[in-house]
């Protein structure tokens, strides 16, 4: 892949990734300056990736993902990165305008609910807490919606397994947060779901319960469903 050929061509979601840059881990020294070193490179990628899968272009979650690579590679190896994982994980189809591949991993997440978290599912289906709310976004943004040092845990074990580990890590969530979510109602409910990934979580036992659920024939189920083998 010629990185520099994409970086060089107009793009025509240029205003949009650069209002998207500007908001993207401004806490972090390596974006924290406008149109810094760091803000460049994150633009100048997902242009590039733009350019190289027109069919996909641009997708808002794209830009915390990017950012994420970005503080451990290179400008164009981050580039590189980026269409190895997605090409790995089949997520063209997630990210494509359409999201077409949405549909299908909440039906398979819903499915997961009922098996793992029957009482939490009986409890969103009663207060109509659709994933809209919450497993959507964390889906299209890899779980960069989450505090980095979650996040940074989480894309371990992503890229050592592959999406499907990520359906499990929902169910972790909300099993984490279960005493919560059960004694929620109504509006109270909708906002804590909203906001679950400002609250503070105990990475490691976050990671114990997902491995008390997880084992390689769940895994390997998951992945027929999605496609991914």
């Amino acid at each position: 892949i010629d990185y520099n050929h994409y970086k060089n061509i107009k793009s025509k979601y240029e205003n949009q990734i650069d209002m998207d840059v500007q908001r993207t881990f401004r806490s972090h020294p390596l974006f924290k300056e406008k149109y810094g070193a760091g803000q460049c490179r994150l633009f100048n990628i997902l242009v590039s990736y733009s350019n190289y899968k027109p069919e996909i272009g641009y997708c808002q979650g794209m830009s915390s993902i990017v950012a994420v690579i970005l503080m451990y590679f290179s400008e164009e190896e981050a580039f590189m990165f980026l269409e190895k994982l997605i090409k790995k994980n089949k997520l063209e189809s997630l990210f494509d305008k359409k999201l077409s591949k949405l549909n299908l991993l909440l039906q398979v997440q819903k499915m997961v609910f009922e098996e793992e978290i029957p009482k939490i599912n009986s409890h969103f289906e009663k207060e109509s807490i659709l994933s809209t709310l919450y497993s959507t976004s964390w889906y299209l943004t890899l779980f960069t919606r989450f505090k980095l040092n979650l996040c940074l845990r989480i894309w371990d074990l992503f890229i050592f397994y592959d999406f499907s580990i990520l359906i499990y890590l929902v169910v972790a969530i909300l099993k984490y947060f279960e005493n919560e979510i059960l004694n929620f109602e109504g509006e109270v409910l909708i906002e804590f779901v909203s906001k679950i990934e400002i609250f503070e979580i105990d990475v490691d036992r976050l990671f114990g319960i997902l491995q008390k659920m997880i084992d390689c024939n769940k895994i390997e189920k998951i992945r027929i469903l999605l496609d991914l083998k």
